[in-house]
């Protein structure tokens, strides 16, 4: 079997982001819609490789419930998590956004590290 050289590695991991990126940016999705206990249910979903038993088991919930829940954020996003290309096109745009938000934090500067210095 070929190997896949890095640069062709590279080329599809960005070509990946840029698809999830534009993807986030076709959501129109209210708060409403996502709330914390979607996103806690996806990202259980997730941790739980795709498998919805494992998963509301864990969450407690009726597997059924968590198949609504699935159909719901289908509804608002378009992608479906249980078909593997829409899960990782979704995957990359929750990390693209957790990290936007992180980088909107205002963190303060290294101050303590200048204050250490002067010991």
């Amino acid at each position: 079997m070929e190997q896949m050289k890095p640069d062709a590695i590279t080329r599809i991991k960005s070509s990946l982001v840029v698809e999830a990126v534009a993807e986030a940016e076709k959501f129109e999705v209210t708060d409403e819609e996502i709330d914390e206990e979607m996103l806690t249910t996806v990202n259980k979903f997730f941790e739980n490789n795709l498998n919805v038993s494992e998963t509301s088991r864990q969450l407690f919930i009726h597997r059924n419930t968590l198949i609504y829940r699935i159909e719901k954020l289908q509804k608002a996003t378009g992608l479906d998590m249980r078909v593997f290309d829409d899960a990782l096109t979704l995957k990359i745009a929750l990390m693209v956004v957790n990290y936007m938000k992180y980088q909107s934090i205002p963190r303060k500067a290294t101050s303590f590290m200048n204050e250490d210095s002067s010991c």
